[in-house]
């Protein structure tokens, strides 16, 4: 799946970076282009669902997002459909990890140049799904 561990500490320590830094990435003539992401919450209570979006390593997203108990929710796209690398960090109310994806996923498939992303929370898990080549009706691309 790509999920990878990232301790709280460096992401508080990529938050701190990034607010002070001053400069931002140059935009990317490569990568891909983030459509819509939605969180689908499958467990019966709200759950607290934090997301960073990163492309080309300058912060684009920070949001902790609540959602209901059996729900799906879209995020609201703040972002603009600039291309680039992006690097995704997430966690739970559910969990303590902090998870890292990277799009394009390295070694992935396809060739597309737009993606939409889906969480799955679980009770014991939280999966991601990356839409490349097949778009979803709720699809950004």
């Amino acid at each position: 799946m790509g999920d990878s561990n990232v301790s709280r500490r460096n992401l508080l320590g990529a938050v701190a970076i990034s607010a002070v830094a001053g400069c931002t990435a140059v935009g990317s003539e490569s990568g891909v282009q983030l459509g819509n992401v939605q969180i689908g919450n499958t467990v019966d209570k709200p759950i607290s669902f934090k997301l960073r979006i990163e492309r080309d390593g300058a912060l684009i997203y920070l949001n902790r997002i609540e959602v209901d108990a059996g729900a799906l929710h879209d995020v609201e796209r703040t972002w603009n459909s600039e291309p680039g690398d992006y690097s995704v960090f997430y966690t739970t109310s559910l969990e303590d990890a902090i998870h890292r994806l990277s799009i394009p996923v390295d070694g992935g498939s396809g060739n597309a140049n737009c993606v939409d992303l889906r969480f799955h929370c679980r009770s014991d898990t939280t999966d991601s799904v990356i839409y490349d080549e097949s778009k979803p009706g709720w699809s950004g691309c």
